[in-house]
């Protein structure tokens, strides 16, 4: 285990194979972070920046900040709050998000190809440029954004709120 309390990752790319966990605010910035598990501490924050997070589990106790565009593809998200700034992208590609709150000041995107699945998300604020497919199988809300969308379907038993 790798423990993060005031890090800043800059510039190259980071092979997590065990579990890299966030016990006081950091960043990572301009890199590539090849994913096992990354866990964020309650009351923490994860400042992303121009990163590519792939694969694995990311255990969102605390929150997750999108401050250049950055993507986290082939995970699993769960929990805690996820900020997209403005002017900024997040790309979720073949992603599952589970319990979270995102509020995507700039735009979240799906890549054509690719599957966002959102289960327990308040999702609110910003743009969402779905280019692929948005599968909403759990109790979840899309607010006050501006949808461009190629699927989005409902595979739960609880219609999804849209407003």
């Amino acid at each position: 285990m790798r423990l993060l309390d005031g890090v800043a990752l800059s510039g190259g790319t980071i092979n997590n194979f065990g579990t890299l966990k966030i016990i006081g605010d950091s960043s990572i910035s301009d890199d590539i972070l090849n994913n096992h598990q990354l866990t964020i501490d309650a009351g923490q924050t994860l400042t992303l920046s121009e990163t590519i997070v792939t694969g694995g589990t990311v255990s969102d106790n605390g929150s997750i900040h999108v401050t250049g565009d950055s993507a986290i593809n082939g995970a699993a998200v769960n929990g805690g709050q996820v900020t997209v700034d403005a002017t900024t992208t997040l790309t979720l590609d073949n992603t599952t998000v589970t319990g979270s709150t995102i509020a995507d000041n700039g735009a979240v995107k799906v890549d054509g190809g690719s599957r966002l699945n959102l289960s327990g998300v308040l999702l609110s604020g910003g743009a969402i440029i779905n280019l692929g497919t948005i599968d909403i199988f759990g109790n979840s809300s899309i607010s006050n954004d501006a949808l461009s969308n190629t699927q989005l379907s409902n595979t739960g038993s609880t219609p999804p709120t849209l407003n």
